[in-house]
């Protein structure tokens, strides 16, 4: 048996069996309703027929088909939630990296033109000190941590603006059509609100720290090269135990190779 097609006998032999059975119990069904109506003095022989044509479909069907509605309802909600599973993580319900990537390269491509024409930002946001809360207090705590944060970049980001873990510690935002105003106001709010996360891992006060770093582009440019020179700002965004937030634009790099900050 050839187990790499798919094909196990045991499975087909059940499906059989059952099948068999349908059958047989519509078709004993069929007869007995048939033998029932024979002693019925008030309907003649095309009556009858008609009558045993209507009930057994009606006997049989419906309940043969609330169950195959149930089933089909129950695939369609296991097929959503793995849909979901894939395209989300877990801990901090934002898109897994391959989803946002292909989320990012959609909305790039088709975003309507707004302040920047087809441009926008790009921001990378590092959680700090995440190993060691992990370390100190354990993994539950550590999840806690990713999980206000990610609660707190949707909660500081636009409607329409796109949020997605894309490293251990890392989350992405894309800002479709944003201007420079809206990337600094964002950037400034994330920090911020970061900043007043009330963390309390095992009864003591923890602070939250985020380094920010983001890049306005005005072209299109590709989703890695956008990541790079995000991530490239967040090691100049500053150290020193405070969240910050550094912003600059994107240049096209003479080079060839990419794209790279102009600040």
């Amino acid at each position: 048996m050839d187990r790499s097609s798919g094909f196990d006998f045991r499975n087909w032999r059940g499906i059989a069996t059952f099948t068999a059975l349908g059958v047989a119990a519509c078709v004993g069904l069929s007869l007995l309703l048939n033998y029932l109506l024979l002693f019925s003095d008030r309907l003649d022989a095309f009556e009858r027929g008609v009558f045993t044509a209507i009930a057994v479909p009606v006997l049989v069907g419906v309940p043969l088909f609330v169950a195959l509605g149930m089933k089909l309802a129950e695939v369609r909600g296991l097929r959503q939630r793995l849909n979901r599973s894939a395209a989300y993580d877990p801990v901090t319900d934002c898109f897994r990296s391959g989803a946002f990537t292909g989320m990012v390269e959609t909305r790039r491509k088709y975003v309507p033109a707004g302040p920047m024409g087809r441009g926008g930002a790009f921001l990378v946001v590092h959680v700090e000190g995440l190993m060691a809360v992990g370390a100190r207090f354990g993994l539950s705590w550590r999840d806690e941590a990713l999980r206000l944060i990610a609660g707190t970049i949707k909660n500081s980001v636009r409607r329409d603006d796109l949020v997605g873990r894309v490293g251990e510690a890392d989350f992405g935002v894309f800002l479709a059509g944003a201007s420079e105003q809206d990337a600094e106001e964002i950037g400034n709010r994330i920090v911020s609100a970061v900043s007043a996360v009330y963390f309390t891992p095992a009864e003591r006060s923890e602070p939250l720290v985020v380094r920010v770093g983001g890049v306005l582009y005005e072209r299109q440019v590709e989703f890695d090269a956008l990541f790079r020179a995000a991530a490239g700002q967040v090691d100049l965004a500053g150290v020193g135990g405070a969240s910050s937030f550094r912003l600059v634009p994107l240049a096209a790099d003479i080079s060839g190779d990419g794209a790279r900050p102009t600040a």
